[in-house]
């Protein structure tokens, strides 16, 4: 599943990759085949529209050997054991998250039964119900799969090795298994593979080599390689120089090419984002509190936090700016500061704390401290409050919208990849103050594109591509 251009950067990357190689290796024991994909496969022609893909090269392939696997899971056997992770119920999130552990079972690392708010980059999540739903329980035999089975399919092998690994998988672990070297369009991982030549995302087998099924978002795939490449190129061999070019980015900003204007436009998009909510809403005080609810690595990584520091270079009337982001998939560091010599002469004042914990829980926290609390703006960014509402017993971001919907006179914003996943959070919000709470809201910005967004294109495990907060809502 993970390929290599050299032997030497194999064993390079050997301390980092083994943890995942050896439950790799596990995995493909329990399932009982050499290719974690042979057995799925897509006949029905409905199928067509997936979009999965990897680049196929001929690689230097890395496989752990089963005496190492088990040598390293022999201590923890029991414990999955006990913890039955066969019995996973695992449905596709459009909302791109990690998943969170309820309350009542924090720092039991493998015992997950539950979510909280999500972080809102990668469009992958899993919901566990406790149900004996065996990862090769699926009928792979069954010709007449869909699109959502190859998904859910995915989903079960990240889920597996969440437990063998008792973590969440980083997101560039989770693309080995969702972007899978597998033929477009029937899935089959154990024959020899050609690659679109254009994109060099789409790999076809001999029987469907002539099939044009990605066509449509051939164009965005190739403008996303593009960006990865020049990114890896440029960066390679100093990683600490991308994350410098990150934290260094101050408005006004010259960009060498394109290329890096489209990557930088991913981070940069969530304080556009706020900045633009700041001059639609009108809002023109010189002390702001901004609450980040459900917020991930993107909006407060230790590199991205100081591009925060641009609101101000954009909206000169601020002289005091704190932001709370509040999500289990932040750190939970607090950050010192050092703002630009313009900023420093100015007295301008930043604050970013981040919470690892549920809202509700955040605004208990702090109602104990101060029985008033003050803010001017709750975002949450690439939310994805729709994909809970089937799953009423693991939806924590009901609470959270309640809450929401309680303050009078707050504006609340949210953002969302496409026009289909802003349409349907929208709606949930007005079912929510219609039935449920009794109130009424008003809706000053609708669905609409969002002029901030991220321009670089995401590959989409589910369907084409999708980009940062392209659409936006915000209502009082």
């Amino acid at each position: 599943m993970v390929s290599y251009c050299s032997k030497e950067h194999q064993k390079l990357h050997w301390p980092s990759h083994k943890p995942l190689c050896l439950c790799l290796q596990n995995l493909k024991k329990t399932l009982g085949h050499d290719k974690y994909y042979s057995q799925f496969k897509l006949f029905n022609k409905s199928i067509l529209e997936n979009k999965s893909q990897v680049e196929s090269r001929d690689e230097n392939k890395c496989a752990g050997t089963e005496e190492d696997s088990q040598n390293v899971l022999k201590d923890k056997s029991e414990d999955f054991v006990s913890l039955g992770i066969n019995k996973l119920n695992i449905k596709e999130e459009t909302c791109a998250t990690e998943k969170y552990l309820d309350e009542s079972i924090q720092g039991k690392s493998l015992n997950i039964i539950g979510f909280d708010e999500i972080s809102s980059t990668n469009k992958t999540s899993i919901t566990t119900q406790g149900t004996s739903d065996k990862i090769n329980e699926l009928d792979i035999n069954n010709a007449d799969h869909s699109n959502k089975d190859w998904i859910q399919y995915k989903f079960k092998l990240i889920h597996h090795l969440e437990s063998l690994l008792g973590r969440n998988l980083r997101n560039v672990e989770k693309e080995i298994v969702l972007k899978p070297n597998c033929c477009f369009v029937c899935k089959q991982s154990d024959i020899d593979l050609m690659t679109c030549k254009s994109c060099l995302s789409v790999n076809y087998c001999n029987q469907h080599n002539n099939a044009e099924t990605h066509v449509t978002y051939c164009e965005q795939y190739t403008l996303s390689y593009k960006i990865n490449k020049y990114i890896v190129d440029k960066y390679l061999n100093n990683s600490f120089a991308y994350i410098e070019s990150i934290s260094n980015f101050l408005e006004p900003f010259k960009y060498d090419n394109d290329l890096e204007y489209y990557e930088l436009s991913e981070y940069t998009s969530f304080y556009r984002t706020l900045v633009f909510l700041f001059k639609f809403l009108k809002i023109s005080r010189k002390c702001l509190t901004v609450h980040v609810v459900g917020a991930s690595e993107y909006e407060c990584s230790p590199y991205s936090v100081y591009l925060w520091e641009n609101i101000f270079h954009r909206l000169t009337f601020i002289d005091t700016l704190a932001i709370k982001f509040v999500g289990f998939d932040v750190s939970s560091d607090q950050f010192d500061l050092r703002l630009c010599e313009n900023c420093v002469r100015n007295g301008k004042t930043l604050s970013i704390e981040c919470h690892q914990m549920s809202y509700n829980s955040y605004i208990d926290a702090q109602r104990g401290k101060d029985n008033s609390i003050h803010f001017d703006l709750i975002v949450a960014f690439n939310a994805g409050f729709h994909e809970y509402e089937n799953h009423i017993n693991y939806n924590t971001w009901t609470s959270t919208l309640h809450y929401f919907l309680k303050i009078p006179k707050l504006p609340v914003a949210f953002t969302g990849y496409t026009k289909d996943e802003i349409h349907r959070d929208t709606e949930i919000i007005k079912s929510m103050a219609l039935t449920k709470d009794n109130v009424q809201i008003d809706f000053i910005i609708e669905e609409e594109v969002n002029a901030e967004a991220s321009e670089k294109p995401r590959i989409d495990p589910e369907d084409g591509v999708y980009y940062l907060n392209k659409y936006i809502s915000c209502f009082y």
